[in-house]
């Protein structure tokens, strides 16, 4: 059975404002994929991430989204593909000014997707599955940053995109939270059939969730398929960063040899 790629990078080299850039990565995300990209903070994770999501261009190299090749298609043909491709950051804010339900369904309103009435079932129905426990009627700035970020998550989802782009999405939460909103997250990608891509410092979470696992830093990218091979590890750079990470995981072979 083909199994169709939404996204296709040959060489791609991605740059940040301060001129510098990363190394150059090769990548074929598949329909129904989870793609992590795990490494050091500032070895590029998220310029890849922005990259992979169309937000800016590669400095060099091939691009492909949704078979459309980034360099030659036109701008309005991106426009119309862009809410296929829903990006959230850790810090991506809500619209301070307006509820938290105003939040959920403002953009899908503005694109004119649905009658209201559909608009509303669907976000009533996304509510309840990314489990928010906060009040709606509230603005953003009353809600605790697990619950922001959930409703943050549902109005992007709220343009029924194909992937699903988050950018440390753990990033502010606590061992508990990030468990739940692990799961929660997992259950809407199986719910709606979504692909992920996904930059994030849990380590756990891409060794057990990633079909494709990418470590990144500005020494060079390794890709190890599915995630749980890089628990096996012999590259001098990687072992070095599970080392560092907290409680001291290393990858299992290590821990044999002690």
């Amino acid at each position: 059975m083909r199994t169709t790629t939404l996204i296709s990078a040959e060489k791609i080299i991605a740059e940040d404002p301060g001129g510098g850039e990363t190394q150059p990565l090769t990548l074929d995300i598949p329909k129904g994929s989870i793609t992590c990209l795990v490494g050091p903070a500032g070895g590029g994770k998220t310029l890849f991430l922005k990259t992979l999501a169309g937000i800016i261009p590669p400095k060099k190299g091939r691009l492909k989204i949704f078979g459309q090749d980034m360099r030659s298609l036109p701008k309005k043909s991106w426009a119309s593909l862009r809410k296929k491709v829903a990006y959230v950051g850790a810090d991506t804010p809500l619209i301070s000014f307006y509820s938290g339900w105003q939040n959920v369904i403002f953009p899908a309103r503005y694109h004119q997707l649905d009658q209201n009435e559909e608009i509303e079932h669907k976000a009533e129905t996304l509510i309840e599955k990314i489990g928010f426990r906060g009040e709606l009627s509230v603005l953003p700035a009353y809600l605790n940053r697990v619950e922001a970020f959930k409703l943050t998550l549902v109005r992007a989802l709220m343009l029924d995109p194909s992937i699903l782009v988050l950018d440390e999405p753990f990033k502010h939460l606590d061992s508990l939270s990030r468990e739940e909103v692990g799961k929660k997250i997992l259950g809407l990608v199986n719910h709606l059939q979504l692909t992920m891509i996904v930059a994030t410092h849990d380590l756990t979470f891409a060794i057990k969730h990633a079909t494709t696992l990418i470590y990144v830093d500005q020494g060079g990218n390794y890709l190890f398929l599915p995630g749980n091979a890089v628990k096996t590890t012999t590259i001098p750079e990687v072992r070095h960063f599970l080392s560092t990470l907290e409680n001291g995981w290393q990858p299992d072979h290590e821990k044999s040899e002690k």
